[in-house]
This record gives structure tokens, C-alpha cells and sequence, in this order.
């Protein structure tokens, strides 16, 4: 079977052989994996550029452990978990507070602007697996760090916060999406994925409006639901009150388009205590090569507890998963 790759395959695989830097390396290889079609022909090719990408981790560990040191770089930020979600917003518009009350994170939280001098990133649970969170630095004309389009346009989905209490809330959306514009970083519902170039430039996004339990921010989710709910959904949320947080956490993991899956031995229980993450579509050859490139080499069938079959149900390589399937592979 042909690989057919995309054309920009090409383009990003001599970028590959020509980088240098170690971080650059991964994350173009990540890249390349990510356009890759997944089909048995190129099952071999997937495999080699696992196996690149689990080389180029072990090198960028053995370098911290040896204490090779390197300039900050914010353009940068390694995805951890189930996926990576960054928030951006005007100053004082809550960002902080999400990431401090919905992870471990360390966050400066002030009612003063620019308390958040550079990227902080926490991992939030939500049900059985982690989704990182990136808190950023205010967008404001005043003044913004000329890193945050490049971190936006790599994350995996976005947040946007606006203080439902700021009397020139509006004022500072208008000019939020008027700077990413200038960047060439546009946010969308549910924006075109034909290209990687594409889903660097079209980012999905979603947006926030915090302090909803203050006085005079009651209505503004509907406000920005009248400017802005044609391009994105709005919603409130407050995390010192805990009002929508639940949807929330439902948004971001449906947002990301990835399904939970479970491994189980032959004669054995499941283990739903380590899910195997996938994307929305992905197969039983996917879920078969994230385990190991062998498995899905030797895959002959698999027996399927979930959605729309009967339990123990028997399915090809081919067959699509679904959110919460438990698989157990044959080879």
C-alpha cells in the first residue's frame, strides 16, 4: 500500500535532517508523526519515527542529567499529558486563577497587572488522565512577550479569559484577536486540519468569561456571546466559587478530540488504572502501534468491550474506537 504522504511532509523532513538543535529535532519529528497518515503502508515509517522521537527524549534527559545548560527559550514548552491548552488573555483576567486552582502550579495570583512574567505550566486532572495548562503573560498594547504567538500557534487548543467585570472588556477582546491577526494566528470553532501549516495558523479556541460571581459580571457571557458566538462558544466560570469549572474540564478534554483506551490481557481484568490516549478516529492499528511497533506488526484481530458492539466482540486492525473501549489485541 502507497504511503501517500503530504506534500509538506517533505518540506518538514528536510527541515528534520538539517536541524541541529536537539528540541527543534522533537518537535518536528512530533510534527511529522502528526501529518502522517495512519494505514498499513505506513506502518513501518510510523514505527521508525517513534523510535526517533523516544531517541531524541532519551538525548534531551541525558543532557539536563550531564548539566548542559540552555538559554531559556519560551517558544518552547514540552507537551505533557493528554494534551497541552494554553490561556491567553488581557491583564488581570483570570488566567492565573485557573491554572493555580485547577493544578499543583505555582502561579502568582495579584490584582495587580504583569504579575506573570513568564509561561507556568500545571497539570490538571480531569477523571483518569492529565491535561497541562500553560499560563502566560497578559496581551495588552502596552505591552506583550513576542513569544506567546509562537507558543499559541503549538499548543494543542486554546483558551481565551476575559474579566467579565473590566469596563473595557470589549475593548480588550477586540484588540486580543487584532494582535494575533497581525501574527497570522487566527481562532476559529472548529478550525480547517488539511495542513500542519494550517493548524499552526487556525487555532481552536474557545472563550472564557471569569469573575462571572462579581458584582456587574453577570451578564456579560451573554454580551460576548452577541459579539463573538458566531466565530467561538462563550461561557462563565469562576474557580473561587467553582461555577463552571465541571463544564470547564468537559470543554477542554472533548476540545482536544482524543479518546481513552484500555489495554486488557487475555483471561485477565482490564487495566483502566493507564489509558492509552488516542485521537478522535484513530483504529485498532493505532492503538496497537502506540504500544509497541510489534503488536502492531503481528496484530491478526482484537476483541472489543465498548460502545456499539457486544462484549468480547471480535474486529480487524480497522476497526475506529471509541472513548472508553476496552481492547484486547490478538497477535
Amino acid at each position: 500500500m502507497p504511503a501517500n504522504l503530504p506534500p509538506h511532509y517533505y518540506e518538514l523532513e528536510r527541515q528534520f535532517r538539517a536541524e541541529k538543535n536537539l528540541r527543534r529535532r522533537l518537535e518536528i519529528a512530533k510534527e511529522l508523526f502528526a501529518i502522517m497518515p495512519k494505514h498499513k503502508g505506513t506502518d513501518k515509517l510510523q514505527a521508525e519515527m517513534k523510535a526517533k522521537i523516544s531517541k531524541l527524549k532519551k538525548q534531551i534527559q541525558s543532557s539536563k542529567k550531564h548539566g548542559e545548560t540552555h538559554r531559556e527559550d519560551f517558544t518552547h514548552i514540552e507537551k505533557e499529558g493528554a494534551g497541552q491548552v494554553i490561556i491567553i488573555g488581557p491583564p488581570n483576567s483570570g488566567k492565573s486563577t485557573i491554572v493555580g486552582g485547577l493544578t499543583n502550579a505555582k502561579v502568582i495570583i495579584a490584582d495587580y497587572p504583569y504579575s506573570t512574567l513568564k509561561p507556568i505550566t500545571g497539570m490538571m486532572q480531569y477523571e483518569d488522565i492529565q491535561i497541562q495548562l500553560i499560563d502566560t503573560p497578559p496581551i495588552s498594547p502596552e505591552f506583550t512577550e513576542k513569544y506567546i504567538p509562537e507558543l499559541t500557534r503549538k499548543a494543542d487548543f486554546v483558551v481565551i479569559t476575559i474579566d467579565a467585570t473590566s469596563p473595557g472588556n470589549l475593548e480588550e477582546m477586540e484588540y486580543l484577536f487584532q494582535y494575533f491577526k497581525e501574527k497570522d494566528v487566527h481562532f476559529h470553532r472548529n478550525p480547517s486540519k488539511e495542513s500542519f501549516e494550517e493548524t499552526r495558523k487556525h487555532k481552536k479556541a474557545e472563550i472564557f468569561i471569569t469573575h462571572i460571581d462579581e458584582p456587574g459580571g453577570g451578564g456579560a457571557v451573554d454580551v460576548f456571546s452577541e459579539f463573538y458566538g458566531e466565530l467561538l462558544d462563550v461561557y462563565g466560570l469562576s474557580i473561587p466559587q467553582a461555577m463552571g469549572v465541571k463544564e470547564f474540564k468537559n470543554n477542554l478534554f472533548k476540545s482536544l478530540g482524543i479518546i481513552r483506551t484500555y489495554c486488557k490481557e487475555r483471561g485477565k481484568p482490564p487495566d483502566l488504572s493507564d489509558p492509552v490516549i488516542l485521537y478522535v478516529g484513530d483504529t485498532v492499528n493505532d492503538m496497537a502501534l502506540e504500544i509497541h511497533k510489534d503488536f502492531a506488526y503481528n496484530l491478526k484481530f482484537a476483541k472489543i468491550w465498548g460502545k456499539g458492539v457486544y462484549d468480547g466482540q471480535m474486529v480487524a486492525g480497522d476497526y475506529q474506537l471509541n472513548d472508553g473501549d476496552i481492547v484486547e489485541l490478538h497477535i
